[in-house]
């Protein structure tokens, strides 16, 4: 078995088909740069994961069978949900200039290097 860590984003939950079933959530995650991908994956538990918060999830990757075919099968050992950044949801703050410094702000400048004639080198 493989071991697997899934991080993203909370794209869509749908309705789960009686109190004891999964539910069925899609977590939109990035593949490279410019690519993302949408995972299915199925959550246990009381209230469905809310959308746009991230989900961060590890199991195991394994196969079944099912009459006389083999699927895959992402198993969750540990799943945990967590609220979107307040920077993400607030405006971007706009990038400020560092103050200039006047001549006088800065340090005398050396006119001659110091000379000296035992140099090593």
């Amino acid at each position: 078995m493989n071991n697997f860590n899934l991080c993203g984003r909370v794209a869509e939950v749908g309705q789960r088909r009686n109190d004891k079933a999964p539910w069925p959530v899609l977590i939109e995650t990035e593949l490279g740069r410019d690519k993302t991908a949408l995972v299915p994956v199925e959550i246990f538990g009381p209230e469905a994961p809310p959308v746009g918060w991230i989900a961060v999830i590890s199991g195991t990757l394994d196969s079944r069978e099912w009459q006389g075919r083999r699927y895959l099968q992402l198993v969750a050992k540990s799943r945990e949900f967590l609220p979107p950044p307040a920077q993400a949801q607030a405006q971007p703050q706009h990038y400020r200039q560092p103050p200039r410094y006047s001549e006088a702000d800065q340090p005398p400048r050396r006119s001659n290097p110091p000379e000296d004639d035992n140099m090593p080198f």
